[in-house]
């Protein structure tokens, strides 16, 4: 997960505890850790998809958005909203969640499962998915 902020607002997110006097973007619905979203010190102001999110950071709405790293970037960049935002230094993990996958019951899944298990983890050692990432994180305007 990472945090975004106007390039004109006095901000810098280095800790979760930098969120605390803050009004913090989020899609409503959207998945967060606890550690992001239950903190007593930071509100919550739920957006309907991560282009309104973006929008309210644009109209002063709220102060941060968070996004998950690929979809947050996707984003800006097609708003070309690039320009005003600001990417923090800071980035939650998303280890420290649990993520799922799933497979049809009509399919004996261990093999695909370790099929895409192998996969994911022959392009985590061989660049794949560094490269993938850098793509989505310019988050520059579409030319």
């Amino acid at each position: 997960y990472r945090f975004y902020s106007r390039k004109d607002a006095k901000i810098s997110i280095r800790s979760l505890d930098d969120l605390n006097d803050k009004r913090l973007g989020v899609v409503a619905g959207f998945y967060y850790p606890p550690a992001i979203l239950q903190r007593e010190r930071t509100s919550i102001v739920p957006g309907p998809n991560m282009s309104g999110v973006i929008r309210m950071l644009e109209a002063r709405r709220s102060d941060v958005f968070v996004a998950s790293t690929i979809s947050g970037a996707w984003e800006i960049r097609e708003l070309g909203l690039g320009h005003l935002l600001k990417l923090h230094p800071y980035e939650f993990p998303a280890t420290e969640t649990e993520t799922f996958m799933a497979f049809s019951r009509k399919t004996e899944f261990s093999k695909p499962l370790t099929d895409v298990t192998r996969v994911l983890l022959d392009m985590g050692r061989d660049g794949t998915t560094a490269r993938i990432v850098r793509k989505y994180q310019d988050a520059s305007p579409k030319k």
